[in-house]
This record gives C-alpha cells, sequence and structure tokens, in this order.
C-alpha cells in the first residue's frame, strides 16, 4: 500500500456534473427509495400480523401512500417523455433511465401492497355493524 492512501471507501458515490451526473444521482436516491419501501412494507407486515387494533383508522396512511403513487406515475411520464423526445442519448444514460423507471415501478408496486395490506387489515378488525334495513342507514354508519 501507498504511504499516505486510504483504503476506506467512501460512503456515498459523488456522481460527475452535468445531465449524466444528474441522472446518476438520480437512479442513486430511487435505489435507496426502493430499499426504504421495502423496509416499510415488512414493518407493515410485522405491525398487521401483530395487531388487532386499526392502524389507519382515517386512512391517512393510505392516503399519502396513493398520492406517492401517483406521483410515481407522473415522474415515469416525464421520464418516458425525456427518452422519447432525445432519441440519441448515449446508450449508458438510456440504460440508467430504463434502470430508474424499472425501479420506479418497482416502488409503485410495493406502495400498492401495502396499502392493500393495511386496508385489509383495519377491515378485518374493525366492529362489524348491519345487517341494514335500507340504504340510509348504511349510508350512515359508513360516514360514522
Amino acid at each position: 500500500m501507498l504511504s499516505g492512501t486510504s483504503c476506506a471507501r467512501p460512503t456515498r458515490l459523488v456522481p460527475p456534473k452535468g445531465v449524466f451526473g444528474q441522472t446518476l444521482a438520480t437512479w442513486m436516491l430511487v435505489r435507496e427509495t426502493l430499499s426504504d419501501v421495502r423496509n416499510l412494507l415488512h414493518a407493515i407486515e410485522i405491525t398487521t400480523s401483530t395487531s388487532s387494533m386499526v392502524i389507519d383508522p382515517e386512512d391517512q396512511f393510505a392516503d399519502k401512500l396513493l398520492q406517492g403513487q401517483q406521483r410515481i406515475r407522473l415522474l415515469l411520464s416525464s421520464i418516458e417523455q425525456t427518452r422519447e423526445a432525445t432519441p440519441k442519448i448515449m446508450w449508458l444514460m438510456r440504460f440508467i433511465l430504463w434502470r430508474i423507471c424499472r425501479d420506479l415501478l418497482k416502488i409503485h408496486a410495493i406502495m400498492g401492497q401495502t396499502r392493500t395490506i393495511i386496508m385489509e387489515h383495519d377491515a378485518d378488525v374493525s366492529p362489524r355493524v348491519g345487517p341494514f334495513d335500507n340504504a340510509d342507514d348504511l349510508i350512515n354508519s359508513l360516514r360514522s
């Protein structure tokens, strides 16, 4: 080993400047987000398997997940427009954009799965009501 050099690995890759660097940095952020969303799904699965209480009574968490999914759809649309508008971008850039889209689709799917698990759990542990004699009683029950 050379004197004065270090074998320590950097904690983050500092991407080069410019469009390629920004695209690479975006991919790294998407990869981190994918890991975070997987961890969230795992935590929700554990919580729902051990809890007999409603965990999202006002659907605030499920609504935020839905908003995240909608934003991902917008990002995917934007990336696709960029790819179509610049058909002669270098192959490595095209590959990274493809990977970003693939990982965003995974994040979208995991968020949907997480929403489903939460809503199904809450429906299973909610008190049962009914039967109802008319539609007005059903609607009033849903509002309360």
